[in-house]
């Protein structure tokens, strides 16, 4: 899912959900909106409050939209040397209190502490008659550095040099490879040049906003600060500007149940991620695509890759020569395409007729293609009409089926009716898709149907980028069949109709193997894993849960059936009712051949009276005899 949108695209954001912020995003390291906390809105380097800074009235009147610091309150941000980028640029709104005059330097921004020749601070001042001075320095060590003094030019500005908005001031501080530059409330003021070699700070001190410039003054910050932001680049003069003159808003997710909740956005901007709401992962080859908890959006396979799945790990089947992708839906495996064959399962043509009068027929099969091209059928597949479906020389492979109303019915029972879940993705108008006149679909089913129109009882067709339908097997009246339409209008549900069979309508097959009878119950001792129809076999454990545990029971001549859960005869092999060879025959060789229900099995074992192992009921002798040495 896009969105037009500033995009924090990093390892600790969801790109796709990221705010709209008023600062640039390129390189952004992280924004603090000040809005009462320490919140970092990119959500790398959150802050915590020391002391008490209260919320205040920003430069825009919102009530707690910046905050208030006494002396000694600060945001401490814990550091790493990884918060010392070169190139470098920090901007901060701020309004300090104009009736307190304090001889002293106070940061507004610092990853420093005195004397250490290694760091970044954006200090403040009130010198006597010259106030709002603004002293930045980038420190790698005594020889390398941007700052004023210590042998170089003065680089410190006056910010009252330009006028004020509402009492608020606004400094950018930058730092490249060449020089070190001071933006007072939208202009370059001062530009330094590199003493030495322009070498990025090492530091693994913290991040500091406001406070002292060490922490045993007795003097610190007095006043309010607002949306201060951090980069690993230097803003260039426009970017400047454009911060000074934005709004202040930025946009994010304002809905406290989404992932990407953010309590610090002024507006909403669309993007808010809810888990467990449809999404787009971007990937053909999922379905049901939907938000987690931490925001990621994720689907399902359209195919069980283990191949445990209705489509046995199958991803397409070639039918006729054509290739069409599969998709797992409801427990069936289904065409993700419409059918393309022009012939019957037997090789029999199926007739191809123009649009037009000559098209309505009720019991002699036809198929055409939107506006009669017929090279298009490759793209579109074919429309059909009703006898076509139900002509008993079937149109799907093999074990497959005209999708049937209990088919389509499980679809709507299962993901809803809402045609945006059916319906491929992108618009006409947009360049995105071929649909028009409704907005953009999820597909999230992946069912992907096209708006390919459809064939009207008289011929004529009709709905091509607004429209389409499918054809299910059932035969509601004489002159009916059941078609579902997917389009028309957003609200329009996905549902069925019954229509004159002389309509035209496209086919999706639905896999449907030959029966397998057995057990499917996978309890039961006899539990059959390929069985795809129960048949009512299903044994269950006589003691327990555990299928062997009669065993112990059987008596000498006897083993223990698993199956059965019973003891049968050793040997019972040569029994004219045991239809299926256990040797022993049950209520399921009943159902086979009645007439010889119950019937004694002939014994199988050593018939030598000499033998150690003789057996006085055997009159089949196998072999198995054990004579004395």
């Amino acid at each position: 899912m896009k969105h037009v949108a500033i995009f924090f695209c990093c390892a600790w954001a969801v790109c796709s959900h990221a705010q709209q912020l008023p600062v640039p995003n390129e390189g952004l390291l992280a924004f603090y909106g000040l809005n009462g906390d320490a919140l970092d809105a990119v959500g790398a380097f959150p802050g915590t409050l020391v002391g008490t800074p209260t919320p205040a009235e920003d430069r825009f009147g919102n009530p707690t939209g910046a905050l208030a610091f006494e002396q000694g309150d600060r945001i401490v941000v814990p550091g790493t040397a990884g918060q010392n980028p070169l190139p470098f640029s920090v901007s901060v709104w701020y309004r300090p209190d104009s009736t307190y005059n304090f001889p002293y330097l106070v940061p507004l921004f610092k990853k420093y502490y005195p004397a250490l020749w290694n760091g970044i601070q954006v200090a403040y001042a009130q010198f006597g008659e010259e106030r709002d001075q603004i002293y930045p320095w980038y420190i790698r060590n005594h020889s390398n550095r941007v700052i004023g003094g210590y042998g170089s030019p003065s680089f410190r500005w006056i910010s009252t040099a330009a006028e004020p908005l509402n009492g608020w001031l606004h400094v950018v501080f930058t730092v490249d490879s060449m020089v070190g530059k001071i933006y007072s409330n939208g202009q370059l003021v001062a530009t330094q040049p590199w003493d030495g070699t322009a070498m990025a700070s090492t530091n693994g001190l913290n991040w500091e906003l406001a406070g002292k410039y060490e922490h045993a003054d007795t003097v610190g910050y007095l006043g309010l600060l607002d949306d201060v932001g951090v980069w690993s680049r230097a803003l260039t003069l426009n970017e400047v500007q454009n911060i000074y003159n934005s709004s202040g808003s930025y946009a994010g997710c304002t809905d406290a149940a989404a992932c990407n909740y953010d309590p610090n956005a002024t507006e909403d901007n669309g993007t808010c991620a809810i888990p467990g709401e449809p999404c787009n992962d971007g990937d053909s080859m999922t379905i049901l695509d939907a938000y987690a908890a931490d925001c990621g959006c994720t689907g399902m396979p359209v195919v069980n890759p283990n191949g445990n799945g209705p489509c046995e790990g199958n991803t397409s089947i070639t039918y006729l020569g054509v290739e069409y992708d599969l998709v797992e839906l409801a427990g069936k495996c289904w065409f993700k395409e419409n059918l393309a064959t022009e012939v019957f399962l037997n090789g029999d043509t199926i007739p191809f007729v123009a649009s037009g009068p000559g098209w309505p027929s009720i019991s002699a099969p036809r198929r055409g293609v939107y506006g009669d091209n017929a090279a298009s059928a490759s793209e579109t597949g074919y429309m059909y009409n009703f006898p076509v479906v139900k002509d008993a020389r079937g149109v799907c492979p093999t074990d497959w089926a005209v999708a049937s109303l209990a088919d389509f019915t499980s679809l709507v029972s299962t993901y809803g009716s809402d045609n945006h879940l059916y319906r491929s993705e992108g618009t006409l108008d947009q360049g995105t898709g071929l649909w028009t006149g409704l907005s953009p679909a999820t597909n999230a089913t992946g069912f992907s149907g096209m708006p390919f129109g459809m064939r009207s009882n008289t011929g004529g067709d009709e709905g091509y980028s607004n429209v389409t339908a499918f054809w299910s097997k059932e035969e509601p009246l004489p002159q009916s069949g059941d078609r579902w339409i997917l389009g028309y209008v957003d609200w329009y549900p996905f549902q069925s109709f019954w229509h004159l069979k002389s309509r035209g309508a496209y086919v999706r097959c639905v896999y449907t193997p030959p029966p397998v009878p057995g057990c499917m119950d996978s309890g039961a001792c006899n539990f059959n894993s390929e069985a795809n129809e129960e048949d009512g076999s299903c044994i269950f454990p006589l003691f327990g849960d555990d299928c062997n545990a009669g065993a112990a029971a059987c008596a000498s001549g006897t083993y223990w059936s698993v199956e059965h859960q019973q003891c049968l005869p050793v040997g019972c092999a040569v029994c004219r009712g045991d239809m299926n060879s256990d040797g022993y025959i049950t209520i399921v060789d009943l159902l086979e051949m009645l007439a010889f229900f119950n019937e004694t099995c002939a014994m199988a074992g050593c018939t030598d009276p000499e033998a150690l192992n003789f057996h006085p009921e055997a009159v089949i002798d196998d072999g198995s005899c054990v004579m004395p040495e």
